[in-house]
């Protein structure tokens, strides 16, 4: 038989207040454990996940290096080292290319940067000077690294953009000298002061300091 509660207590005998009230804080009781443990499993995932997006590090790679056809001839470079130091590394890619960004069409003639004047220009195998589009691209990359947070940076070494610590003498003869490209320069002026580690011939690794 139910009281006006609805409760029976099996026996056909109404239960007491006292027993009504033990009933309901056990019910309390053990909701709350049962809700507590998945509680914590979440609370445990959202801490595991912040601590992750802690740890991942923005990095600026130079687009040709990840198979993007954006090379003067129409072309990409793919890197297998890049690739395995991005898969080894927890980080976010920003892709860059500053030729593209700049403003010149794929595919365009090939440029190098060269001594003219006392200045040091890029222009292409006719001599023609483009150092303009080559520094807007520049800025252009620069500001996107800056604004990502980018930390690291893959570049493509030699390019008269990318290249850091050597690049092609403008002679077009495979010819190196100390120096660095463009966007390179542009970088360490706006204090994007990158500390280089070579992973290859073709690409560098620099990072902020």
């Amino acid at each position: 038989m139910k009281d006006a509660c609805g409760i029976d207590d099996g026996n056909g005998a109404n239960p007491t207040k006292e027993d009504r009230h033990f009933v309901n804080v056990a019910i309390a009781f053990f909701g709350c454990i049962v809700l507590y443990i998945p509680i914590c499993n979440v609370g445990v995932v959202l801490v595991g996940v912040f601590r992750r997006q802690e740890i991942i590090v923005k990095v600026a790679v130079s687009a040709c290096s990840l198979g993007v056809r954006c090379r003067f001839d129409g072309r990409s470079k793919p890197s297998a080292e890049v690739r395995r130091f991005l898969e080894g590394h927890e980080c976010q890619v920003v892709k860059i290319c500053p030729e593209v960004m700049g403003g010149l069409s794929i595919p365009h003639p090939p440029h190098e940067q060269r001594v003219l004047d006392g200045r040091v220009r890029v222009v292409d195998a006719e001599g023609n000077d483009h150092t303009e589009v080559f520094e807007a691209g520049a800025r252009s990359a620069c500001a996107l690294v800056c604004d990502s947070g980018c930390t690291y940076a893959i570049l493509k070494a030699k390019s008269p953009s990318c290249g850091v610590g050597e690049v092609y003498d403008g002679t077009f003869s495979d010819a190196l000298v100390p120096g660095d490209g463009v966007t390179t320069k542009c970088s360490r002026k706006q204090a994007l002061l990158w500390q280089l580690k070579r992973i290859s011939g073709n690409v560098s690794v620099a990072s902020s300091v």
